[in-house]
């Protein structure tokens, strides 16, 4: 059996279309602040206008199909990438962010509304369930995952206001590798169910906003 077999060329040239233009808008919010607002929103509008003209919710991850394997997955997952980002975060700030209960209160919804929901129908629900069918399941799962760490330097994540996450280095681009094929493989393992890799990315942010490296809104006491 073949590793990459494109069986859907299509597929292929769409998520190649779709993941460009993307790209170009991520790139673009360095310079123009507020398009990254632009790239938040067609993460989640895109995909679930597409699913409502092509009458196909589970083309976005959006099914009943394994729903409980889902939840175990994603908090599963979630649980042992919270751990690892609180041990790992606390080793340079080993004291609780200020006004913490205030910030969580901000940025927990955010984060399962808009943050994880964004990346995730995107990139897991549209791009991966995509490349799945067009090049084969575990290809399209390794491209997808590549291709959700690449993006992560496009957008200005690092030294902003709202954020302080080291992605700059070795460490920081094989953690955000690992993070993408953990999703990737939650997704394909509840049987391309997207509440498991929603769940799992929305506690790996709650772990960012208790370590005090990102928060929406910067609330000072």
């Amino acid at each position: 059996m073949k590793f990459f077999k494109l069986s859907n060329k299509r597929d292929l040239i769409e998520s190649v279309i779709a993941v460009a233009v993307f790209f170009a808008l991520s790139y673009l919010s360095r310079f123009i602040i507020p398009l990254f607002g632009l790239v938040v929103l067609s993460g989640i509008i895109f995909p679930l206008i597409w699913a409502k003209v092509k009458k196909d919710w589970p083309s976005i991850g959006f099914t009943k199909k394994s729903t409980g394997k889902a939840f175990l997955w994603g908090i599963g997952s979630g649980a042992v990438i919270f751990v690892y980002l609180l041990f790992d975060g606390f080793k340079s700030m080993p004291v609780f962010t200020d006004m913490l209960g205030l910030k969580l209160a901000v940025n927990i919804p955010a984060w399962i509304i808009i943050v994880a929901p964004f990346q995730e129908f995107f990139f897991r629900g549209w791009l991966q369930t995509k490349l799945q069918k067009s090049i084969g399941k575990w290809s399209g799962f390794i491209i997808a995952s590549v291709v959700f760490t690449l993006w992560h330097y496009l957008p200005p994540f690092e030294g902003t206001s709202t954020s302080n996450i080291s992605i700059y280095s070795v460490a920081g681009f094989f953690t955000i590798l690992a993070f993408g094929f953990i999703w990737g493989f939650v997704y394909i393992i509840s049987n391309n169910n997207i509440i498991a890799p929603w769940i799992s990315h929305t506690l790996a942010g709650i772990v960012v906003v208790i370590t005090g490296k990102w928060s929406i809104l910067q609330i000072s006491s």
